[in-house]
């Protein structure tokens, strides 16, 4: 029986708005990964528009189930080591060795 990976993926849909002339118009859409607020939002908006007077219209925020086959998961994964294995690595290297 094949064995499945699932994740559950959030992204939120950010509506970006362009002040002219007192006016606010629609001037698309950015997506990024997470569940982001109008803060966050704003900064996105203002790093990717830097010679615009932009603004957040709207936050839509996306959840969806993503599932992939073990055996596909673990050909294309990254393999990574336990967090606590990898801090004694390193903490036993950072020690002086008597000579």
């Amino acid at each position: 029986m094949a064995k499945f990976i699932t994740r559950t993926i959030q992204s939120s849909q950010i509506v970006v708005g362009e002040l002219i002339d007192n006016e606010v118009k629609a001037i698309g859409t950015m997506t990024e990964s997470g569940k982001i607020e109008q803060e966050k939002a704003l900064k996105v908006i203002r790093k990717a528009f830097p010679t615009q007077n932009v603004l957040v219209l709207d936050i839509v925020h996306n959840e969806g189930q993503y599932r992939m086959l073990e055996e596909d998961f673990i050909a294309n994964a990254e393999k990574v080591e336990p967090k606590e294995e990898v801090e004694q690595v390193e903490a036993d290297l950072s020690e002086e060795i008597p000579a």
